[in-house]
């Protein structure tokens, strides 16, 4: 939802949802999940050019994930092995941007 503020100006609220898939035959449509849909809501402010909107925007991610990670040592590429720091992390809260033009 874009929002006036004053003259050139703007607000923006958003809720995104998308997914992208290796394979066809991956397709699935459910939310969240390993390989479900990965949803986000943000605010931003924009200002109209001549060429388009100057955007700045934040989104946060509504379901963080928890990424497994192995270090590994590749010295001998026939024979790698797992070395301490093999683990998980979690995502960031959210991502910020800055573009030209709307999304759509």
């Amino acid at each position: 939802m874009r929002v006036p503020i004053a003259g050139n100006f703007g607000g923006v609220v958003f809720y995104d949802a998308s997914q992208t898939w290796k394979h066809f035959s991956q397709i699935t449509l459910r939310f969240e999940g390993d390989d479900g849909l990965r949803q986000s809501a943000g605010a931003g402010l924009f200002y109209m050019l001549p060429i388009g909107p100057l955007r700045a925007e934040y989104a946060w991610k509504l379901t963080r994930r928890t990424i497994p990670f192995e270090v590994v040592d590749v010295t001998d590429p026939a024979n790698p092995r797992p070395l301490p720091g093999t683990g998980t992390v979690r995502e960031s809260p959210g991502q910020f941007f800055i573009s030209i033009g709307f999304p759509f």
